[in-house]
């Protein structure tokens, strides 16, 4: 599945949004992303700090939703590494 991210430069952490009300920040707190499939909602505090990034991630959208809904946070963030 074809998911859209924000890359932190700092960390090497990407975040991205598993529904619709998904905002969830970075670990520095510097970068947010909200929307989930319905749109993509990129806050942040300084521009060079990060970059928006697509990459293919192997999970289906009911699991992202389940996952989002259950509150277990087992995906809405990776590696820079993991995505390569």
């Amino acid at each position: 599945m074809k998911i859209t991210g924000a890359h932190i430069f700092e960390t090497g952490e990407v975040i991205y949004s598993r529904a619709r009300h998904d905002f969830r920040w970075d670990d520095t707190r510097t970068v947010a992303v909200d929307g989930g499939f319905d749109y993509f909602k990129l806050c942040y505090t300084h521009r060079d700090s990060f970059e928006v990034v697509e990459f293919d991630l192997d999970v289906d959208k009911n699991t992202l939703l389940s996952d989002y809904n259950a509150g277990t946070d087992c995906y809405g963030s990776t590696t820079i590494e993991k995505i390569k």
